[in-house]
């Protein structure tokens, strides 16, 4: 009896001490991540373009009390995709690059509400008129995709022509394509407004999308333009060469 109380009794004094070595010697935290950086290289099909999340100012907050027990849902969604193509064709071998884009439409989410009763608002009674101040935040984003034509998709070249091929696709189509990217980025940014609406309550949400709509249109027609702006575009390739 006695020797089977002594060794509860250590048993238990070995798990104390483990556990106090844990505890002073904590495993490290794992590091975290790291994210590769967007790149871009001639060839079949060339992906550019990356969206980040920005980081959120620490002193904005969301803030959907009211004033004297009014409250209103804050706003949060995303504005309507639009994905097109830009597209270059030289006129010798009729190389064609190729540039897809999907504009994201503006994603968006209201700030900082606040509500007051108010009065005079058509098609509601008193009692849904509210008067609505904050800040309507945008982030517009453009995602790009650049494909190229590649030298094997001429087999019947000889080295020379070959060569000519090549570099005309990647020194002079393939940066081309990448002037249309970078107009297409112009669409990439964020907005912030002040808002000060009198209005029904049920129209807030529609209210706030309509602006962004508005707002979204003006971008992304501006940096179409600037794409379009770029061509007509050719690239004449000499085949007429000798191997040496």
């Amino acid at each position: 009896m006695q020797k089977r109380h002594v060794k509860k009794r250590r048993l238990k004094w070995n798990r104390s001490d483990r556990d106090r070595t844990r505890d002073e010697h904590p495993k490290p935290a794992p590091s975290a991540s790291k994210r590769l950086s967007a790149f871009y290289t001639a060839g079949p099909v060339i992906r550019l373009g990356t969206m980040q999340k920005p980081a959120e100012n620490q002193h904005e907050r969301e803030d959907n009390t009211g004033v004297e027990g009014e409250n209103i849902q804050q706003v949060r969604s995303v504005g309507i995709p639009h994905r097109s193509t830009a597209y270059t064709t030289g006129n010798s071998l009729r190389l064609r690059g190729r540039t897809d884009y999907e504009f994201n439409g503006g994603s968006f989410k209201t700030r900082n509400i606040r509500v007051r009763r108010a009065s005079s608002c058509e098609n509601c009674p008193d009692d849904e008129c509210v008067r609505v101040t904050g800040r309507l935040v945008t982030r517009y984003r453009v995602r790009t995709s650049v494909t190229l034509p590649n030298v094997n998709d001429y087999p019947d070249l000889i080295p020379c022509q070959r060569r000519r091929v090549r570099d005309a696709i990647n020194n002079t189509l393939a940066p081309h394509e990448q002037e249309h990217v970078t107009a297409l980025r112009t669409y990439n940014g964020t907005t912030r407004h002040r808002f000060d609406l009198t209005l029904c309550r049920n129209e807030f949400e529609r209210t706030i999308r309509s602006r962004v709509e508005i707002e979204e249109r003006s971008r992304r027609a501006a940096a179409e333009a600037a794409s379009n702006a770029l061509d007509p575009f050719h690239v004449d390739v000499d085949l007429d060469c000798e191997n040496e």
